[in-house]
């Protein structure tokens, strides 16, 4: 960490960044030159992701005489199954082979749509079929809301901004950005009321680094992988204590081809039967979600089949489930 960013820290100033993973590497940083310096106590840097200062802001003014005018914030998992509730009562209900899916897609939409400031825009959009029900779900998603007085993370801060100026917030002298490629509208009238209410807002250039391109074509998906766990490997080789850092699209459909290519090239006994399984030498910063674990997986199926259909795939998966009593000896039966 450069020698700036650890003074304005230990001045008390706070550190927005846009991801978890930078906040974690900034104050593993910052704890390491402390260490470096020969202290063994000193105050937890102010290092946060950008949602997490959000929330931070919530919770203050829940503690404060303003919580009864606030409504209450939805959790990831009932903002999904909000969503859920809206796309299964919709007319289009019936032509949709996965619900959740859309709902998932309908999240990610939503927060789009209030980071740049296009809500006024839907309905004067001259939009497609998709468009059309997408605008319908969400004209029934706000009076789902406003019938309950939630709000989800994708409005936070619009909720959270116009009361920054409140003395049950906690804020410091100076707040500074750190990599944020893009600042949407929405961060940035967050960040004009928060400079409203008295903190020096300004931005920390992260380093430039000189560095080369090349741009290579392949044949398919893994023939890319394979080369590029072959390329992380010949770096690590030269250099055990590089820290080589490999972006890949559309991760979470490809987390396990990754894990298995890079696992066969970085660790030599992979596949070889009877060999001890040790730590890989790489890291995936995605992890698996709890309900991909199939016992996980089958029990929640078996709870929404409870009083509902479900798709035929799906139930063909749970009556195989090898988590239900007497798996094996009706396996044949079930199959």
């Amino acid at each position: 960490m450069r020698a700036d960013l650890t003074g304005l820290l230990d001045a008390g100033a706070t550190l927005l960044t846009p991801n978890r993973r930078l906040a974690l590497h900034l104050k593993r940083d910052y704890d390491a030159m402390q260490l470096a310096s020969g202290r063994s106590v000193w105050p937890t840097a102010d290092i946060l992701p950008w949602n997490a200062w959000i929330e931070r802001c919530y919770e203050d003014l829940l503690h404060s005489p303003r919580a009864g005018e606030l409504p209450s914030l939805l959790g990831p998992a009932q903002e999904q199954a909000l969503w859920e509730e809206v796309i299964r009562g919709s007319s289009i209900a019936d032509a949709l082979l996965a619900p959740a899916a859309a709902a998932a897609q309908c999240r990610e939409g939503w927060r789009l749509v209030h980071s740049w400031r296009l809500r006024a825009r839907l309905r004067e959009a001259d939009a497609n079929e998709d468009g059309r029900a997408f605008l319908d779900w969400v004209e029934r998603y706000e009076r789902l809301c406003a019938r309950g007085r939630h709000i989800d993370t994708a409005r936070l801060a619009d909720v959270v901004a116009p009361l920054l100026a409140d003395p049950a917030v906690r804020k410091s002298g100076a707040l500074f950005t750190c990599g944020f490629d893009v600042v949407t509208p929405q961060q940035r009238e967050c960040l004009a009321a928060l400079a409203a209410a008295g903190v020096k807002v300004d931005e920390v250039e992260s380093d430039r680094q000189a560095g080369s391109v090349a741009r290579v074509g392949f044949v398919s998906a893994r023939d890319e992988l394979q080369a590029c766990a072959r390329w992380a490997r010949a770096r690590l080789e030269q250099n055990p204590a590089a820290r080589i850092g490999v972006v890949v699209p559309e991760f979470a459909l490809r987390r396990e081809l990754v894990r298995r290519q890079f696992s066969a090239i970085m660790q030599l006994d992979y596949a070889l039967p009877g060999a001890a399984r040790s730590t890989p030498p790489f890291n995936i910063s995605l992890g698996i979600a709890l309900s991909d674990y199939p016992l996980v997986h089958d029990a929640l199926l078996l709870l929404e089949l409870a009083g509902r259909e479900i798709e035929f795939a799906r139930a063909s998966r749970l009556i195989r489930s090898p988590f239900i009593e007497a798996a094996e000896t009706e396996l044949a039966v079930r199959a």
